[in-house]
């Protein structure tokens, strides 16, 4: 079977041939752009001289070496036999894997770029990268997974560029060493390596032009190793690190393309570290960081591009760090911050172009901080904040584009601070207020001039404006109704 696989591998290197080294022209595979007639479509009438202007440098006639590399659209190394085949080419055209649960060392010295992506998965025995030290660019993504005897990528120093690198489930993997050249990729995503402690061998890094993803990484300290890093044009999601408890490392990134998401990093008590950004293109979500006490070192952040989501920090009791947002794309929501006594800090945001949520903040007495807000273009819903009393810091708003739903909120006892609410665009559901009378609704129905699409009213304190008012015919007092 290996001699038939030789056979058919010599009849891939004579009837395909490799591509002409002489140039790199699109970072993944070399490509010919000579014009000679001896094998490709060339137009002049030459047998073998070469005498037309391509990008041949060679003056022999046109004898560069056509096994220079492996033109081949997939290799796979298994074992030490198909890691010998490659032994001889500075490159492979096409792509690698490297899968070989009994391999301890990679052996390709020679191996100067890859066309396509390079894999180096699940080896239970690999311990050293340094076989790959010539290796300087690879054209799709690299993935390096499930190598839990590997502790560090010391031997890829001279790659400087790719689409894709991940780092993940290398169980004993203490550094990223060997990643020093790496200057610039596409996408980063560093995850589920329990034992990396920093990322040290990021150093070098200075653009991301697309997504940088950090996450599940337990032991990770910190990410101060990224403070070359200035462009990130995708996401950044940094997420469920448990012992990281700041973020400096990002202090010269100045935008995030997409979104921005910092979430269930449990010993995370600051975002130091990205003062500096003032854009997001897409969603901003602080979540579920459970010691975080105060969002100082968002204080740079202008626009919001998408939504803007504040949820399940236990600890939190400021939203100061966003004071200077003036410009939101989504929703706003608040949400589970039990020792959010206040919502001062969003005083720059007019218009919440989606959907307004506040909910089970155990604390909020009021919505002083929101005052500003004119116009919530889908629902707004207020529900499960046992201490907040009224709503009056909300009397500039006009419009609500949704439905608006206020319940579960135990001591709210007025509707009067929506003075100004003259329209709602889909349901009305006022239920479960235990301080609230029904005729509060009665009074905000008599102001607005839509006609919401149904009232649901019910579960609130029995009435106390009986008879109920004439401008309130869609319920009977202390009854659910409808129109």
């Amino acid at each position: 079977m290996r001699y038939l696989f030789l056979l058919i591998l010599a009849t891939v290197l004579v009837c395909g041939g490799c591509s002409k080294s002489s140039s790199r022209s699109d970072g993944g595979i070399y490509s010919s752009t000579d014009t000679d007639t001896d094998t490709d479509t060339d137009t002049d009438t030459d047998s073998d001289t070469d005498t037309d202007t391509d990008t041949d440098t060679d003056s022999d006639g046109d004898t560069d070496s056509e096994t220079d590399c492996l033109d081949i659209e997939f290799w796979e190394i298994h074992d030490n036999w198909s890691e010998s085949v490659l032994q001889p080419y500075p490159c492979i055209t096409g792509s690698l894997r490297i899968t070989a649960p009994g391999l301890t060392s990679i052996d390709l010295p020679n191996l100067q770029w890859i066309g396509g992506f390079l894999y180096i998965n699940e080896n239970d025995s690999l311990a050293s990268l340094a076989g790959l030290s010539s290796l300087t660019d690879v054209g799709g993504d690299l993935s390096i997974g499930d190598n839990p005897a590997l502790v560090n990528l010391d031997g890829l120093e001279g790659l400087t560029t790719t689409e894709y690198i991940g780092v993940s489930w290398n169980d004993n993997l203490t550094s990223l060493s060997g990643l020093e050249g790496l200057t610039s990729a596409n996408k980063v995503s560093i995850w589920g390596n329990p034992s990396l402690q920093n990322l040290d061998g990021l150093s070098g890094l200075t653009t991301v032009t697309g997504d940088l993803h950090i996450y599940g990484s337990d032991s990770l300290l910190d990410i101060d190793s990224l403070v070359g890093l200035t462009t990130i044009g995708g996401d950044l999601m940094i997420y469920d690190n448990d012992l990281l408890t700041d973020l400096d490392g990002l202090e010269n990134v100045t935008e995030v393309g997409v979104d921005l998401q910092i979430c269930g990093n449990l010993n995370l008590i600051d975002l130091t570290g990205l003062e500096a950004i003032e854009f997001v293109g897409g969603r901003l979500a602080i979540d579920s960081n459970i010691k975080l006490t105060t969002l100082d070192g968002l204080n740079g952040i202008e626009e919001v591009g998408g939504d803007l989501c504040v949820g399940s920090n236990w600890d939190l009791i400021s939203l100061a760090g966003l004071n200077g947002v003036t410009q939101l794309g989504g929703d706003l929501v608040i949400g589970a911050n039990f020792d959010l006594p206040s919502v001062e800090g969003l005083s720059g945001i007019v218009e919440v172009p989606g959907r307004l949520y506040v909910s089970y903040n155990n604390l909020l007495t009021d919505m002083n901080g929101i005052s500003g807000i004119t116009t919530v273009g889908e629902d707004l819903i207020i529900y499960g904040n046992d201490q907040l009393e009224g709503l009056e810091d909300l009397a500039q708003l006009e419009t609500v584009g949704g439905g608006l739903e206020i319940w579960d909120n135990d001591l709210l006892s007025s509707l009067a601070g929506l003075s100004d609410l003259t329209f709602i665009g889909d349901d009305l559901l006022v239920t479960s207020n235990a301080s609230l009378p029904d005729c509060e609704v009665c009074d905000l129905l008599d102001q607005i001039t839509s006609v919401p699409t149904a009232i649901d009213v019910h579960d609130n304190l029995d009435d106390l404006c009986t008879p109920v008012p004439t401008s309130c015919p869609g319920f009977d007092a202390g009854v659910d109704g409808g129109p």
